[in-house]
């Protein structure tokens, strides 16, 4: 019988890691903003989101079934997000570089892994920051976090409410009650400034 120990599950490299990480950025940037808001330092928080969940790869075993990597990050941007509208910074609690984030998305850009579109090729998400004018902009920012993050995955990616509760870790149910929720409040929204609008015509 062998004495050695067995060796522990090796989870995802760096490279992996930031390949990964790139190709879920649309929906990693979604969550984001729906925790801030779109005006909000979305930037930021999937820097720090990165850096902190590259700290905790070992906890992140890509071999058990049913294991999903965006909802695994997209806990560390809400978080992040979280904590940085309470005002904590988190960037000091990690020893990697700042550099480290844009040099490995780069590289995995370069090995083969282009960022979908419309991420450009830094990840950046331009165009989805382009999609919402000041109007509108200033309506998600009544809604509530949760209803904000479930409308904006299912408005702005077009995802399903099964895809949606996976990665924000709800109830199926809830995410449709959310989106529901966000959408009345919207078109309350809109209809009371219209009808202001008219009434001082």
């Amino acid at each position: 019988m062998s004495t050695e120990a067995s060796e522990p599950a090796h989870p995802l490299g760096r490279e992996e890691f930031a390949r990964r990480f790139l190709e879920a950025r649309n929906v990693l940037w979604t969550v984001a903003a729906g925790v801030l808001g779109p005006r909000g330092e979305i930037e930021d928080v999937l820097h720090d989101a990165f850096l902190a969940a590259m700290q905790k790869l070992d906890r992140f075993d890509p071999t058990v079934p049913g294991t999903s990597f965006v909802a695994w990050m997209a806990t560390f941007v809400r978080n992040v997000g979280r904590n940085r509208g309470r005002k904590v910074q988190r960037r000091g609690n990690v020893d990697v570089a700042p550099d480290v984030v844009e040099e490995l998305v780069e590289d995995a850009s370069r090995n083969g892994s282009p960022p979908p579109s419309p991420v450009d090729r830094r990840g950046r998400v331009a165009e989805l920051q382009e999609d919402f004018d000041d109007e509108l902009l200033a309506a998600l920012e009544t809604l509530g976090r949760d209803a904000r993050e479930c409308l904006l995955l299912k408005r702005v990616l077009d995802l399903g409410y099964a895809e949606i509760a996976g990665i924000l870790g709800i109830p199926e149910g809830t995410a449709m009650s959310h989106v529901s929720r966000a959408q009345k409040a919207l078109r309350e929204h809109f209809e009371g400034g219209r009808a202001l609008q008219e009434k001082r015509a």
